[in-house]
């Protein structure tokens, strides 16, 4: 599953939540409930490989040790929209690669962030995964002798920032892609600058870098701008032209990530309800569907999972207002059909389930805890 953002950066809805019947959503949400971008540790929820995760409106991303993953989801046709078996459309994936890095780099998260993620797919406890901590960035230190790489959310879009301390080399850096053509473009025109990765799903955008060296506390050292640029090395290698700076004092390398509007959704959202709690917390629940990282079993044709989303709108700063996102579901289809909060903040979900087998999750104490036989059944979880 993926946390479900409410809006977008710019407040435009994405191909998918314009397709969504008027009678389940009767006006657009507010431009302030956009929620940030936040970083998963992988505590089993993804392939082992995978350190930190983060997903977002057409792509998720997947960083291992020595990679970056960047899985591109194309939008559905408007005729699929509200197909109840949609076919699998397929995903673009872009592996950027850092040559020549240390492979003992260390990977943390960084910023703390209040929200926690939950995974309850299948019916098998022990494979369940509960309040998995978020993080607003992602540090691998020491990539380079004397480079570090930070990864983070900035205004919806995705950064990722070289700092090269006093005395160290920028031009270690290179930037190897796989899975897309790049180019730079060139000329006069406003993209001029931009690295510009083409995939059978569209384009992806890096933003010229802003370079410069940041002000130095107590010095009386200002912020100070470098030119600089990308570089074509080689075929797909990348690598950084470095203007005039003081190499006493550290620098940043600060590209961008931006993405092409058609690129959609990481999957169709569809039939979304909302509740509201006694303190005015807004809950968003849905029917999902989503795909996994590359290299490991993705999900049935077809299927599609509930999502659960608690936002709290009365949160100070954009980043307290995602509490969590919940993911329940089983090996076949699952549609929401309604949700509900009562007075002590219990949290009400119905819909129908297609599996095909007893992986709905389910407890002991269940009135039914499997289907008497194969079919479309209804379900109620408290």
């Amino acid at each position: 599953g993926t946390a479900v953002h409410a809006a977008n950066a710019s407040g435009t809805q994405p191909a998918a939540q314009k397709a969504m019947s008027s009678k389940s959503v009767s006006k657009p949400l507010p431009k302030s409930f956009s929620l940030p971008m936040f970083f998963e540790p992988n505590h089993g929820q993804t392939a082992p490989q995978v350190k930190f995760l983060a997903r977002g409106s057409g792509y998720g991303l997947f960083l291992t040790a020595d990679e970056a993953v960047l899985e591109l989801q194309p939008a559905r046709p408007n005729s699929q929209t509200t197909t109840a078996h949609p076919e699998p459309i397929a995903s673009s994936v872009i592996r950027m690669r850092l040559d020549g890095a240390s492979s003992s780099a260390r990977v943390s998260g960084a910023s703390p962030l209040p929200g926690r993620s939950s995974y309850f797919i299948g019916n098998d406890p022990s494979k369940w995964h509960r309040d998995i901590p978020q993080f607003a960035r992602v540090e691998y230190q020491s990539v380079y002798p004397g480079v570090d790489l930070v990864y983070y959310g900035n205004q919806g879009q995705l950064e990722y920032d070289f700092r090269v301390a006093p005395g160290s080399d920028p031009n270690q850096i290179a930037l190897s892609f796989t899975g897309a053509s790049a180019r730079i473009v060139s000329g006069d025109s406003p993209d001029s600058g931009d690295l510009i990765l083409s995939t059978a799903n569209g384009d992806v955008r890096f933003r010229a870098p802003h370079i410069y060296q940041p002000a130095a506390p107590k010095s009386g050292n200002a912020e100070k701008t470098v030119t600089g640029s990308f570089r074509q090395l080689a075929g797909n290698k990348v690598g950084f032209t470095i203007g005039d700076y003081d190499p006493s004092r550290e620098l940043v390398i600060d590209p961008a990530l931006a993405y092409s509007t058609y690129l959609g959704g990481t999957g169709t959202q569809a039939l979304v309800k909302v509740a509201v709690d006694p303190a005015l917390n807004i809950y968003l629940a849905g029917s999902t569907t989503s795909t996994d990282f590359p290299g490991t079993t993705p999900p049935p044709p077809g299927a599609q999972n509930i999502f659960i989303s608690k936002i709290n709108p009365l949160a100070t700063g954009g980043s307290s207002q995602l509490v969590y996102s919940i993911y329940l579901g089983s090996s076949g289809t699952d549609s929401l059909a309604g949700i509900a909060v009562d007075s002590d903040y219990d949290i009400y979900v119905a819909g129908t389930t297609a599996s095909s087998d007893s992986s709905f999750p389910t407890t002991a104490n269940a009135f039914q805890t499997s289907p008497e036989e194969v079919g479309t059944h209804g379900f109620l979880t408290k």
